[in-house]
């Protein structure tokens, strides 16, 4: 959430800092949107794994259990990218 990941500017050191913020915050969309993907299908797959009682082929463990785990965790970072895309980067005052 605080933007600790690795960023490669290389190919932006000599663009506007408004243009930087606006790929930013392009490029949180798209993580956003990727994690609302998985997120819908995981959520799919854990009702699925639900619904038919399938569980893992040697200790019977059932599978909508590590969806339930799953679901949640990928819905929060899909929230959290789109909140960054939609309001800026509030953290280190990148608000292009």
């Amino acid at each position: 959430y605080r933007r600790g990941n690795i960023i490669v500017d290389f190919f932006t050191t000599k663009a506007s800092e408004a243009t930087q913020g606006k790929m930013d915050r392009f490029g949180a969309l798209m993580v956003g949107l990727a994690m609302a993907l998985l997120a819908w299908r995981s959520a799919v797959g854990g009702l699925s794994a639900w619904q038919t009682q399938a569980s893992s082929m040697m200790v019977g463990f059932p599978e909508w259990v590590v969806y339930a785990f799953i679901v949640p965790a990928l819905s929060l970072a899909a929230l959290i990218g789109i909140g960054q895309a939609l309001f800026g980067f509030a953290a280190d005052g990148a608000n292009a």
